[in-house]
């Protein structure tokens, strides 16, 4: 199931992971890797909110809607397109990303695109 996860997220032409039901990392692509500027190894096993650095992957929650559009895709079984979510990084930077996830067996598939601001 391993290859089967890492070919799909492999095959996305933009940033990917590949996220299980409680928000951890199980897979990366290329470009996801190069947009958090992290190695797979340095993602996989990490929840989304603290391998994006996102300011609200600490203990009072989602705040930026990530959380709810990954359980939403998955609750639903269905694809969600073009989602904006603005991210703020514990830089104190944030930008807003459009995402987009489907539901790929008991994982979902996030695709996310940066849009503006910076980190």
């Amino acid at each position: 199931m391993v290859n089967v996860i890492r070919k799909i997220v492999d095959s996305v032409p933009f940033p990917a992971a590949m996220i299980n039901r409680d928000h951890t990392v199980v897979a990366s692509n290329g470009m996801f890797q190069k947009l958090l500027v992290k190695f797979n190894h340095d993602i996989v096993g990490l929840k989304i909110g603290a391998a994006l650095n996102c300011r609200c992957a600490g203990p009072c929650g989602c705040r930026c809607g990530l959380a709810a559009v990954i359980d939403a895709s998955n609750v639903m079984c269905r694809k969600l397109t073009d989602v904006p979510i603005l991210i703020s990084y514990h830089s104190g930077a944030a930008a807003l990303h459009t995402v987009t996830t489907a539901r790929v067996g008991e994982e979902v598939l996030l695709m996310i695109r940066e849009s503006e601001g910076g980190r």
